[in-house]
């Protein structure tokens, strides 16, 4: 579950505070679709990637462990 406040825009400038997550991404390719935040894009995307597969490792190894 997602902490209160984690991407509330902080001013009109829609600067998040947290986690860079889904919805930060998504922000940054709809509101400013530069080469730069396409390449941001795919790093977050690469990063949420990881997460899956050690989250899928870590399920594998709980359920071993049944």
């Amino acid at each position: 579950m997602r902490e209160p406040g984690v991407n509330e825009p902080l001013d009109s400038k829609k600067h998040y505070l947290g986690r860079f997550d889904n919805d930060y991404a998504k922000h940054l390719h709809l509101n400013n679709p530069t080469s730069t935040n396409m390449h941001e894009l795919e790093r977050l995307n690469e990063i949420t990637n990881t997460k899956n597969i050690l989250s899928n490792i870590q399920e594998n190894i709980d359920n071993d462990r049944e």
